[in-house]
C-alpha cells in the first residue's frame, strides 16, 4: 500500500522541468519580454498548470504578447479557478463582474470571489466588501491587487 502512495505523490508533485518552466516564464513577464514569457506559459497552460492558466489569462486579457482577448482569457481564468487556484477564482470573479468574456453576472462573481476569499485572498475579500456595500451588481477594482 505504501508504494501506492508513494507513486501517486510522486504523479501529483510538479516536475522540476514545469517549475523551472514556470520559473522562466515569470522572469520574462517581470523584464517585459511578453513574447518569451507567451511563449513559455503556453505550454504549461496546456499542461494542466494552474498557475501558467491564469498567468495566460492575464497576458491574453491584457494583450501582452497576443491580441487582447476576453472571451479566451476567461476560460484560461476557469481552468485554474476549477483547479483551485484562488487567483484564477478572483479574476474569474473580476471576469463575471465585468461581463467580459463571459454574461455578466452578480451571482456567480461573488461565488467565484467567496472561493477565493476562503482561501485568504484579499483582494476577493474586498471585491465581497464592495459588491455588499455598494449593492451595485459590478465589483471594483482599485488598488494593487487589481492585475487589470
Amino acid at each position: 500500500m505504501g508504494g501506492i502512495l508513494w507513486a501517486l505523490a510522486l504523479l501529483s508533485a510538479p516536475s522540476p522541468a514545469l517549475a523551472n518552466g514556470l520559473q522562466e516564464a515569470q522572469k520574462a513577464y517581470a523584464a517585459g519580454d511578453f513574447l518569451k514569457a507567451y511563449g513559455l506559459y503556453e505550454p504549461l497552460a496546456l499542461a494542466g498548470d494552474p498557475q501558467a492558466q491564469n498567468n495566460l489569462g492575464v497576458m491574453i486579457l491584457k494583450g501582452q504578447g497576443v491580441s487582447r482577448n476576453s472571451r479566451v482569457a476567461a476560460g484560461w481564468f476557469g481552468k485554474a479557478a476549477e483547479q483551485g487556484l484562488a487567483d484564477g477564482q478572483y479574476h474569474l470573479g473580476l471576469m463575471f463582474g465585468w461581463g467580459k468574456g463571459v454574461a455578466k453576472s452578480r451571482l456567480k462573481a461573488a461565488l467565484w470571489f467567496q472561493k477565493a476569499a476562503a482561501q485568504g485572498h484579499a483582494a476577493a475579500m474586498d471585491a465581497l466588501k464592495e459588491m455588499s456595500i455598494l449593492n451595485t451588481g459590478t465589483p471594483l477594482c482599485k488598488g494593487t491587487p487589481c492585475p487589470f
